[in-house]
């Protein structure tokens, strides 16, 4: 479980995001962080959005082998430019980690992290996990 503060929704050494971001003004290059489980507070920026990638994912029938998984309307992240050093920016254990962005002048939650593969993390939109949350349960109330 990544480090969130369920209490009061807040992210630690980030704080409590004000809205969700919508897809349509997300820009590459805007900046974003993230609170993962095993990487911490994370610097990246916004790199391909509306994104269809194959993803190699972990095989729980068969330890140490990997599956792809082909995942659409997702959004890529990257380590913040100048690249000098490619690192992996999202780490297994990170899964779920909120990312979030405050260059609008608000902290907006941009979506959350689902998988990486070294330089690149990738993440669905907060956008369409408020709409199949709200279309799952109609009576469910949630937070602007």
């Amino acid at each position: 479980m990544n480090p969130v503060d369920i209490a009061n929704g807040s992210i630690p050494g980030i704080g409590r995001p004000h809205t969700v971001t919508s897809i349509s003004s997300m820009n590459p290059r805007d900046p974003v962080k993230f609170n993962g489980q095993t990487s911490h507070l994370t610097a990246g920026e916004l790199d391909a959005l509306c994104l269809w990638h194959e993803i190699d994912l972990p095989d729980p029938a068969n330890p140490g082998a990997h599956t792809s998984h082909c995942f659409g309307d997702i959004f890529s992240l990257c380590t913040p430019r100048p690249w000098y050093v490619n690192t992996a920016l999202a780490r297994p254990g990170d899964s779920g980690a909120w990312v979030v962005c405050d260059s609008r002048g608000v902290l907006g939650w941009d979506g959350m992290i689902m998988a990486g593969d070294g330089a690149h993390a990738y993440a669905c939109f907060a956008e369409n996990i408020m709409a199949y949350a709200q279309a799952s349960n109609p009576n469910l109330i949630l937070p602007p």
